[in-house]
């Protein structure tokens, strides 16, 4: 059976709202940017009041990751608000333990910035 467009895109799987984790948040200020492109590595640190969230870059209804470039507009606000030293509220998606960097897989879903 040859290859088509057709019938890749029909063994690929959409997560139901069933699969796709909630919706959690993370308020304070970003105390780190790490950028890995080689490896589609792309991670913020929030520091808040009592810990150190470590959220990454991907796609939150997938948890795949993909490159970041200066268009992504979850990027911009975050860059912004690193050399601004502004608040934020960043909605991440527990994906699950990432064993290759050693930390949980939080993905950035949405980026609100305070001032």
């Amino acid at each position: 059976m040859p290859v088509t467009q057709d019938s890749v895109l029909a063994t690929i799987k959409t997560p139901t709202a069933q699969q796709i984790p909630p919706l959690l948040w993370a308020t304070g200020t970003i105390s780190e940017i790490l950028v890995q492109p080689k490896e589609m590595f792309y991670v913020v640190a929030v520091k808040e009041t009592n810990k150190t969230v470590i959220l990454q870059f991907g796609d939150p209804y997938t948890g795949a990751y993909y490159t970041v470039s200066g268009c992504d507009a979850n990027y911009q606000l975050v860059q912004q608000a690193f050399f601004a030293k502004q608040t934020v509220q960043i909605g991440y998606r527990d994906w699950g333990f990432n064993a290759q960097a050693g930390t949980e897989r939080l993905i950035i879903d949405r980026v609100i910035v305070n001032h």
